[in-house]
């Protein structure tokens, strides 16, 4: 399945762009509810998101983003793709060196 990640800074823009990738309106979960959507992931499933800066915090980036790799989940940002997790794009870092990247 395919999976949308908003937040507040989003409008519909990023709504029109979900629609281009095929995600439906109940699979794309708020800032909020990420709790909801790790629930509902399994192995092959991709989500889409627009930043980094959509997440709450660099902790909650890195946790979400080890999450996804750890259970063979596509992440794409849309806006920093040298982000991406998944299909064999992954390097192995730290939380150190992921934070100067984001930073």
């Amino acid at each position: 399945m395919i999976y949308g990640f908003i937040s507040s800074l989003d409008d519909e823009t990023t709504k029109v762009f979900f629609r281009s990738k095929k995600i439906r309106v109940n699979n794309i979960y708020n800032a909020g509810s990420l709790g909801a959507l790790t629930s509902v992931l399994q192995s092959g499933d991709v989500v889409y998101t627009v930043s980094c800066n959509r997440f709450a915090s660099v902790r909650q980036v890195y946790t979400f983003a080890r999450f996804c790799h750890e259970r063979g989940i596509v992440l794409h940002f849309v806006a920093e793709p040298y982000l991406d997790i998944g299909n064999e794009r992954t390097r192995a870092i730290d939380e150190d060196t992921f934070k100067l990247i984001i930073a």
